[in-house]
């Protein structure tokens, strides 16, 4: 009695975990989206469908592109595309490999779910997918920086689904930059300023079908767009940018203390700026320069008041300026072609290290600290040594101190 109890235990064991084992065989893949198998783009998986059986898989894909979708083997089979919202995307029988599903759509990143059915049999599931390698940003904002714009070359890849590369330039000053790329991709460029405004566009000025800018740039960030088709580039950027031998502007102008001073525009834009001081008297200062370099002159005072420009009245394409100046400090800006001149000042000036201030008018201007100081101001009949301070913009300053001048 015991053993033939024990025996239809056994029996009974055996054929529940045969039913078991049938049941997990027939569910290799899960029933619904949620219990799906998850498969990554780029890989395999087998499967096996059983009667009235359906396997699910989930696809991830990391960006905008084309997933395909298929089947082989001997097994006839159907699948159906579903986006995370279960609405049907797209469903094939036989596009694939004798009785096999093929889908290929072009997607938005996301997750996706894939139901396989059809006849009884194993089958094997491929994954693939061609998606856009953002390997340089996908807007100004998030490009790659080129930090050296004297001469950077990056590579890059433009897919089928990537619009764009992008590429951040900052120039340290004013300069003439040339971008390029070199390969057998068709590349198109476009750069633009700090506020997203299109400065040039070129599509095949390089070598083959290969974009090339050459463009005049002041100091700023700039952004480069790279389109055209799928393949690799190699992007060159060459920059030809100087360190400005005699200041940016008026307050970091070259003391003048000789009568010749040699000066070079590296670039079109470049301005070179010299500070000239006139002793308490006052003189008539003649100011021009003299070379191959076409140059045009202009003097400021150390206010900023613009006194008089010349072009051409020098020997060749040079400047000369001839004025009666008052005691103070003046500013003579040099601007034209690129190349080098000699700068020549005729008249009386003062040497500004060793120059003593006045109560007379005269101003004198610090440049390392912003202040300008004029040691005679008539205020209500007496003199008086007025100190203001240059603000960041610009020449605007204000007022410090208004003392009685020291006589």
């Amino acid at each position: 009695m015991y053993s033939a109890c024990l025996k239809l235990f056994i029996s009974f064991i055996l054929f529940y975990c045969t039913i078991l084992n049938y049941a997990l065989a027939a569910d290799d893949h899960g029933n619904t989206c949620k219990k799906a198998t998850i498969i990554n783009v780029g890989s395999s998986a087998v499967g096996e469908l059983t009667e009235k059986d359906l396997d699910f898989f989930s696809i991830t894909i990391p960006s905008k592109g084309r997933l395909t979708l298929f089947s082989t083997g001997g097994t006839d089979t159907f699948a159906q595309l579903l986006d995370k919202n279960g609405v049907l995307l797209a469903e094939n029988n036989n596009s694939g490999v004798k009785s096999n599903f093929l889908i290929s759509k072009e997607l938005e990143a996301e997750s996706y779910c894939l139901q396989v059915s059809g006849a009884e049999g194993l089958y094997s599931l491929t994954v693939e997918g061609d998606f856009a390698n953002d390997d340089h940003g996908s807007s100004c904002e998030t490009g790659t920086v080129i930090l050296d714009p004297r001469g950077t070359t990056i590579v890059g890849e433009l897919s089928t689904y990537a619009d764009a590369d992008y590429f951040r330039i900052i120039t340290p000053t004013s300069g003439q930059i040339t971008v390029s790329t070199t390969g057998e991709t068709n590349t198109t460029g476009k750069l633009f300023d700090a506020n997203n405004i299109a400065l040039e566009t070129n599509k095949d000025s390089g070598i083959g079908s290969n974009f090339l800018i050459n463009k005049d740039l002041e100091v700023g960030s700039y952004c480069l767009e790279v389109s055209g088709e799928s393949g690799l580039y190699s992007l060159r950027v060459e920059g030809d940018f100087f360190d400005d031998d005699h200041g940016s502007d008026c307050s970091s102008a070259t003391p003048i203390n000789s009568r010749s001073t040699r000066g070079e525009l590296l670039v079109n834009k470049d301005k070179d700026y010299f500070r000239i001081q006139v002793p308490e008297k006052g003189t008539t200062v003649t100011l021009q320069t003299s070379g191959d370099t076409n140059t045009k002159g202009r003097l400021f005072d150390f206010n900023g008041v613009f006194l008089e420009e010349d072009d051409n009245t020098g020997d060749g394409t040079n400047f000369l300026i001839n004025r009666r100046l008052l005691g103070g400090s003046y500013c003579l800006e040099i601007s034209g072609d690129k190349g080098i001149y000699s700068l020549k000042v005729e008249g009386q000036i003062a040497p500004i290290d060793s120059f003593e201030p006045y109560c007379s008018g005269q101003t004198i201007y610090d440049s390392t600290t912003g202040r300008l100081k004029i040691p005679d101001v008539r205020l209500d009949g007496s003199c008086y040594t007025v100190e203001m301070q240059k603000r960041e913009e610009g020449f605007i300053f204000d007022l410090i101190s208004a003392d009685p001048a020291q006589r």
